[in-house]
Order: structure tokens, then sequence, then C-alpha cells
């Protein structure tokens, strides 16, 4: 009977190193995949985040020089059109006859 009660007890014991050994594989392997699982989530998101922000600051960039380009393109436009030509037509019509009444008027002072 003793060596019966004593065989239960190892095996018991057995059995209760083998659950632990387990249960402790099982709960390492689980806490493993959580941490895999939630690293990978991190990575992802501020991935995400990376990926975003340079694609605005891309975006944000290269519209600020199209702005800039179209918006130099309307200055040169716009001094061309109401500064430049119209400088050129009033000094090609009234530059000659303002030199011919100069002229006129100096002539008749002397």
């Amino acid at each position: 009977k003793q060596w019966y009660q004593r065989r239960v007890a190892i095996t018991a014991g057995n059995l209760n190193l083998v659950i632990q050994h387990n249960l402790s594989l099982d709960i390492q392997h689980n806490l493993n995949l959580v941490i895999q699982h939630n690293l990978n989530l991190v990575i992802q998101h501020n991935l995400n985040l990376d990926i975003q922000l340079n694609l605005s600051l891309d975006i944000q960039h290269n519209l600020n020089l199209v702005i800039q380009h179209n918006l130099n393109l309307v200055i040169q436009h716009n001094i061309q059109h109401n500064l430049v030509l119209p400088l050129n037509h009033n000094l090609e019509t009234h530059l000659p006859l303002l030199l011919t009444t100069q002229t006129i008027l100096s002539n008749e002072t002397f």
C-alpha cells in the first residue's frame, strides 16, 4: 500500500511538473505573440504616420513651388502688359510730339 501511495505521489508530482512546464511554455508563447503583435502594430502605425507626414510635406513643398512659379509668371505677365507695353506705346506715340513741341518752344524763346 505504501509503495502504491508513493507511486501515486511521484506520478502526481511528475504530472504537476508537466502541467507547470506546459503552462509556462503556453504563457511564454502567448506573451511572445502578444508582444510581437503589439510591436507590429506600433511599427505599422509609426510607419504610416511617417509616410503620411513625409507625403504631406512633399505635397506642401511641391504646391508651394507651383504657386510660387505661377505667381512669378503672373507678375511677369502683368508687368509686361500693364507697365512695359503701355510705357513703350506712350513713348513711341507721344515722345516725338513732345520733342517737336520742345524744339518749337525753345526756338521761340531765342
